[in-house]
């Protein structure tokens, strides 16, 4: 992601790693790395993939990663803050993949299990899973594990925009939402 505002970048990557530039990608700087919360269902205080990441300017920014990370920063990276679904969403613990932000405090993320998690302009969040039955056929359901709806590629034009993912080595599904990213349907 980079400001358009100047000449700052930031990329993210494995074991909760964000980095940053200053001077249009020439030199990168590590910030504070980003772990899951103590309270964590699964794996507290690991720092975990990380696959996506979006700033407005300098110092407010968003990332998203395994592990169900989403997390906020206010301050340009040296704290974080759990921005994630809670309740079932925790439980389920998606890894969230891309990340497509409309302004500042209101994005759309997607991951794995045909996860969609939207945080609201009013600060509520809302997180849901795109049903089984829009994309699995018969024989998925014949292997001895599950296969799994990984959603890798978001992307909106104004309220439309389509997330595109696939199913074990069956890729190629196209899922469009015409209302920023509240409902779905196959495409």
């Amino acid at each position: 992601a980079q400001d358009a505002a100047g000449p700052w970048g930031y990329c993210v990557g494995n074991d909760g790693v964000v980095l940053r530039s200053v001077d249009d990608g020439v030199t990168w700087t590590q910030l504070s790395v980003i772990e899951t919360p103590t309270n964590h269902p699964k794996h507290p205080n690991l720092a975990p993939e990380l696959w996506d990441v979006w700033f407005e300017n300098r110092l407010h920014g968003y990332v998203v990663g395994f592990e169900n990370t989403v997390v906020e920063t206010c301050d340009g990276g040296l704290t974080w803050i759990d921005i994630s679904a809670p309740g079932h969403v925790q439980s389920a613990n998606p890894k969230w993949y891309r990340l497509h932000v409309f302004a500042p405090g209101e994005f759309v993320t997607t991951g794995d299990f045909g996860w969609v998690m939207r945080l609201n302009a009013d600060g509520s969040k809302a997180a849901f899973r795109i049903p089984e039955s829009w994309w699995c056929y018969l024989p998925q359901l014949q292997v001895p594990q599950p296969y799994d709806l990984q959603l890798y590629g978001l992307d909106f034009v104004g309220d439309v925009g389509f997330a595109v993912g696939g199913v074990g080595n069956n890729d190629g599904y196209v899922f469009r939402s015409e209302d920023r990213g509240q409902t779905w349907a196959l495409d």
